[in-house]
């Protein structure tokens, strides 16, 4: 008998391992058809791009197996809504042929994974309908994998009246014996569960057919499908009320189940297989029912009796079946049996437990199926062991994975009541807190995986604040910085990085955090605390390659404020070390022939600041002189430099403003010789009047560019427009504008002229005259209405109006100029194609409604960029807050007392470190002081520090 029990059982795990593949046709000999299963991984992995490229390259090699790709073409089509064009691809094959089949199914699944329930059912039904009694022999196989596919998907949607009858279609193929036993065990557990949801006559056809079922199994031996046909007719008992019949179903038998449990332990398959766990599971429950309603009847004796009964049995199954289904529940009943037990005053012994095993055991499985991304079956999984177990070691990290299951089935209220529990249950308990956050984190990490920037940004968030003090904060805020840095979000990346900087100065990546918050603080032009973050992470580096590299940097951003005299200490420092102690700062070729470039920089920018510098006034001429002997030096360590040019013609400037005259000459003749091609050599009245405007020598300057003017035929017009622009960055409008005007003279090309009149215009704004602005860019959009300069423009020219407006003395004057803004300003509209440009408009268009005297629309403007825009894109961030700051006192004045609370609420939401934090906490408080003394209910601001 042992010997066909094992065989038995080898058999129902053979048929259980060949109904469980989906398609089974995908044999480990047929090479193309694992290449079809690959493709049709990568769309269900969402790169049908990739499969297609694939199966181009499938059919490219040979044509002939264009039946056969065309099934995973059909998924490539569904997976990107082209449900249409898969239809069609199917038309094209012969209708009646077996890959058309598989075409046709597979469209089917598509839409079942589509959600698309209904057109999936009627693919299927119309193939099954094909074959009323029963498909021909060379479509058996095929078909019965499809309908037992279908059968499954029908059972996962609760559509199980529609499963019983696709296992009939099942059963029509005559398949082997023991696959039949398992779909026999399958039809009858259908059968039991139909039948719950029925009444009367159809309840009990569902129920008789589900028992005969079992006594046919039961009658072709003894196997798993014997086992759990003994379950189901338990089951059958109990739910007819007849609790003994149950029982007496189960002890009947007890010794066939005992051979199967034996074999199993045999044979070492796994016990969760084994009936006799749910069986034993059925017995303790009963035993506890009749025990609990002895109890009640004051039948002491018998309910110990029972309840003694009930403890074995379920002591049992959690002891000896930890991976079964009913382990967790039967240590739980367990446990509160004692428990009640110990409170009516009997003693109870019950043997210790060490439930790592069990809980490993059960989470096993859980985690095998999340491995093979089941999350569906993994999620149910975790529920049932976290309800038996939910504060054992390993629960919190199990919480987490079941959130990450969730986070997968974009499943967001669950996952969120996951995360609510991680942080508000575990989080603020001292025991779990830790493996909490740590769950958190992978959460966050797994929402980042599958693209999810919503949950990930909002994970980290909560992370952030329920979990300030866990270990894993500083990286956590590092890895969320880098990725923000990478994307070019330099604001949001800045606070992550500012956060470690100033919280967590003994974290492994407080270093590295020093050196990404001073790149964004470069980034973002903010060169004053640039200078702070850099002299911090200098002090803590020791001598290598990046020390030099701080250093320079350093200097650069003392140099960006004109902090000339810090800069040239940190310019001298990298130069002294590099040329006198070289090998502190790097040892191989790679770091030696960075840091040469370094030195190379260093040695020109510190001669420059030296020419720089104006005060002390009686020191400008040592520094002068200072600044020639460093270009020097520069020029012999540097000799072919791309900087040599610039610092020779410096060096030129600087001699002849101290009357070295004999010398300057000489350097104008090296940089001729040297250096013919260069700009500065080529131009060099051009190149002498621009370094006089960088030294600070604008009279001087203005002197050398007259030379320009006083012999204007030997310059071209572009030579004057290049004047001219470094005129206008100097400041010098009145040149600047003589150096246009000189240019348009001219009579320059199409594209020059067009920028000579924005540039003249520019000029004219910044001189605060409306009316020459006015003139010069609605000549340029004349010339071309859709010019590169046209949005800047339309911001310039509606300034213009508006500040005409101003000047008009009567009502209709000045509407009329407003009115003209708004009109350039809607104009340049029309080529906004950045975020950034659009949000400007909206608030320039609010100052001008506000000169209107429209404060309504003004502050629908306002409201718009604060309510609408994205907030993740740096560019737009500042002018969010401008907004912020000019509608806020607007609403107090209205008493739009609810958009205060709002608006002041999302402020310190978004800008925690924002220049309004304070106002806005005031003015959050007087908007909810005002509604409370109105007694208007206010709505809930949104969450804030």
């Amino acid at each position: 008998m042992r010997r066909r029990a094992s065989f038995g059982i080898m058999a129902a795990c053979a048929a259980l391992l060949f109904l469980s593949t989906v398609s089974v046709r995908a044999q480990g000999g047929d090479a193309l058809q694992r290449e079809l299963d690959f493709c049709s991984g990568l769309v269900k992995l969402r790169f049908p791009d990739f499969a297609i490229r694939l199966l181009d390259n499938l059919e490219k090699a040979d044509p002939s197996i264009k039946g056969r790709t065309a099934r995973v073409r059909v998924e490539v089509l569904t997976s990107q809504g082209k449900a249409d064009e898969a239809r069609a691809l199917i038309k094209t094959f012969p209708p009646e042929s077996t890959d058309t089949y598989g075409m046709l199914l597979a469209l089917g699944d598509a839409l079942y994974s589509m959600g698309k329930l209904n057109e999936a059912k009627a693919i299927y039904r119309e193939f099954f309908s094909k074959f009323p009694k029963g498909p021909p022999p060379e479509l058996a196989k095929f078909y019965q994998e499809s309908a037992y596919k279908y059968a499954q998907m029908m059972t996962m949607t609760g559509n199980d009246k529609e499963a019983l009858l696709a296992y009939e279609f099942v059963l029509l193929c005559k398949p082997e014996p023991d696959v039949e036993r398992r779909l026999q065990i399958e039809v009858a557990e259908l059968c039991l569960k139909v039948g719950q949801g029925e009444t009367g006559k159809v309840k009990d056809e569902y129920f008789a057919r589900a028992k005969k079922l079992c006594e046919v199994v039961q009658w072709k031996g003894l196997d798993l499908w014997f086992g759990q046909s003994v379950v189901i007719l338990a089951h059958l008992d109990q739910l007819k009320g007849n609790r003994k019949g149950a029982v007496d179903t189960i002890n009947t038998y007890m010794p066939m189940l005992k051979e199967l449990d034996e074999a199993l332990r045999a044979e070492n398959y796994p016990m969760k297989l084994s009936p006799m766990a749910q069986c034993r599971y059925i017995l303790g429950t009963l035993y506890e029912e009749e025990a609990r309603g002895a109890l009640k009847d004051g039948k002491k004796d018998e309910a110990l009796k029972s309840f003694t009964q009930a403890l074995n049995h379920l002591y049992n199954v959690f002891v000896k079946y930890p991976d079964s289904t009913w382990a967790p529940d039967a240590g739980a009943r367990s446990e509160r049996m004692a428990n009640d037990l110990k409170e009516m005053g009997f003693k109870v012994k019950l043997p210790e437990i060490n439930l790592a095993p069990v809980i490993e055991a059960q989470l096993k499985e859980a985690r095998l199926l999340f491995s093979q991304q089941d999350f569906q079956g993994a999620a149910a999984k975790y529920l049932t062991v976290l309800n038996a177990f939910p504060e054992q070691p390993g629960s919190v990290q199990s919480l987490g994975e079941l959130g990450q299951c969730y986070l997968n089935l974009q499943d967001k209220l669950y996952a969120r009541v996951v995360v609510q529990e991680l942080s508000d249950r575990y989080g603020t308990r001292e025991k779990f807190k830790d493996d909490a956050g740590s769950a958190l984190v992978r959460m966050a990490r797994a929402a980042e995986d599958i693209n999810d920037a919503e949950s990930s940004a909002w994970l980290n968030q909560t992370y952030f604040e329920k979990f300030p003090d866990h270990k894993q904060v500083p990286s956590m805020l590092y890895q969320a910085g880098e990725r923000q840095f990478e994307k070019e979000n330099v604001d949001l990346a800045n606070e992550y990085f500012s956060r470690i900087a100033s919280t967590y100065t003994n974290a492994s990546v407080y270093l590295a955090a020093l050196n990404r918050l001073s790149m964004c603080q470069t980034k973002r032009n903010d060169w004053t605390n640039a200078v702070a973050t850099l002299t911090r992470y200098t002090a803590e580096l020791s001598y290598s390659p990046q020390l030099a590299a701080a250093r320079f940097r350093l200097a650069e951003a003392n140099r960006q404020i004109d902090r000339l005299v810090p800069a040239i200490n940190e310019y001298f420092k990298l130069v002294k070390g590099l040329t006198e102690e070289e090998v502190k700062y790097g040892s191989n070729a790679d770091e030696k022939a960075a840091n040469r470039n370094l030195l190379e920089q260093a040695m020109f920018w510190k001669a420059y600041c030296y020419s720089r510098l104006r005060e002390p006034a009686d020191k400008v001429p040592a520094h002068q002189a200072k600044a020639i002997d460093d270009y020097a030096a520069f020029l012999k360590a540097f000799p072919k430099s791309t900087l040599a040019p610039s610092a020779l013609s410096s060096m030129g400037v600087l001699l002849l403003i101290l009357n070295r005259n004999a010398e300057a000459a000489q350097a104008y003749d090296r940089l001729s010789k040297e250096f013919p091609n260069s700009e500065q050599a080529r131009n060099a009245v051009f190149a002498r009047g621009t370094s006089l405007l960088e030294m600070g020598q604008k009279e001087q300057a203005v002197k050398v560019f007259d030379e320009m003017f006083a012999n204007a035929g030997k310059f071209s017009p572009p030579q004057f427009y290049q004047a001219g622009r470094v005129m206008l960055d100097q400041q010098v409008y009145d040149t600047a504008i003589r150096a246009f005007e000189q240019a348009l003279q001219g009579k320059p090309d199409k594209t020059l002229t067009e920028a000579l009149e924005f540039y003249l215009g520019l000029a004219c704004s910044d001189k605060g005259d409306s009316a020459s602005v006015i003139k010069h860019l609605e000549a340029m959009r004349k010339l071309n209405p859709s010019s590169g300069f046209t949005v800047e423009a339309g911001f310039m020219l509606s300034k213009a109006y508006a500040d005409r407006g101003r000047l008009e003395s009567t009502p209709e004057g000045r509407n009329r100029q407003f009115d003209q803004a708004i009109k350039v300003m809607n104009a340049a509209s029309r080529l906004m194609t950045k975020p950034e440009e659009r949000a400007r408009r909206d608030f320039e268009l609010a100052g001008v409604q506000l000169l209107k005297g429209d404060k309504e629309s003004a502050i629908a403007s306002y409201q718009r960029l604060v309510l609408l825009s994205d907030y993740g894109n740096p560019k737009v961030r500042p002018t969010i807050e401008q907004a912020f700051g000019a509608v806020m006192p607007m609403l107090e004045e209205k008493n739009l007392n609810q958009d205060l609370v709002d608006n002041a609420g999302l402020y310190l939401q978004q800008f925690p470190s924002g220049k309004y934090v304070v106002q806005a906490r005031q003015w959050r408080q007087k908007g909810q002081q005002r509604m409370a003394m109105s007694g208007a209910p206010a709505a809930p601001a949104p969450a804030a520090p």
